[in-house]
């Protein structure tokens, strides 16, 4: 069974969500566009692989479920 923790979802919508914030707030010309664009693309990839790991738990579940 796939579970996931509430407290952890909740800490790490709250870490995303600053992060963002931040490299909205950081955006500007030379160095710190890049960097804004660094921290943008690793909470991108760290939230498809999260999204990823999720979905193949559900899926092993399921199949475990049927057979």
């Amino acid at each position: 069974m796939v579970v996931i923790d509430n407290r952890g979802l909740v800490f790490y919508s709250l870490i995303t969500f600053v992060a963002f914030l931040w490299s909205a707030f950081i955006y500007d010309q030379g160095i710190m566009s890049l960097i804004s664009l660094i921290i943008t693309v690793t909470v991108l990839v760290v939230s498809a692989t999260l999204l990823i790991f999720v979905s193949w738990e559900i899926l092993r579940d399921i199949k475990k479920k049927i057979y």
